[in-house]
């Protein structure tokens, strides 16, 4: 579609669309006003999960790993190892409110042109800290041990 293919954002498509209709109603009155109707972008709710005393978001890592996957390959480097930083962290919502915004972050750290940005692998939000750490972090080790190819050894950090 020409909106991909000339770089047209959707908020200049929405602002033609709107302005066709305005101007020249007779000929375009039946286009739709929002350029996500014509390319039939889908809003998905993101499916939630219960973890005490709020409600995970698993946004994952996967589609991030595997752009990671082709960047290394496409500029041939061979790494041996993937190291993740993972930290959690949270944060109030506001001063005086007692709601908890406590995200999954990660970012690689030993590959120099991947060191910098840090992406987001889940979010809860809720009246306070995830109660129980084990189900607030399942779904993102499931995830990773899904991703780690099957090796006769697993090895892991040491704990500090």
């Amino acid at each position: 579609m020409g909106t991909v293919e000339h770089s047209i954002s959707l908020l200049a498509l929405s602002k033609l669309l709107k302005d066709l209709k305005e101007h020249h109603s007779q000929c375009f009155s039946t286009l739709p006003s929002d350029a996500r109707t014509i390319l039939g972008t889908r809003i998905k709710k993101p499916n939630t999960i219960k973890v005490a005393p709020g409600e995970y978001i698993h946004v994952g890592r996967k589609e991030a790993l595997e752009l990671i996957g082709k960047l290394l390959k496409v500029r041939k480097l061979i790494v041996a190892k993937l190291v993740l930083l993972l930290n959690i962290d949270g944060v109030r919502s506001c001063k005086s409110g007692d709601s908890v915004l406590e995200p999954i972050l990660t970012a690689v750290v030993n590959i120099p042109i991947l060191k910098g940005p840090v992406f987001p692998v889940g979010l809860s939000y809720g009246k306070g800290k995830p109660e129980n750490m084990e189900e607030f972090l399942k779904p993102f080790i499931d995830e990773i041990l899904k991703l780690i190819p099957e090796t006769k050894e697993r090895k892991s950090a040491p704990p500090n």
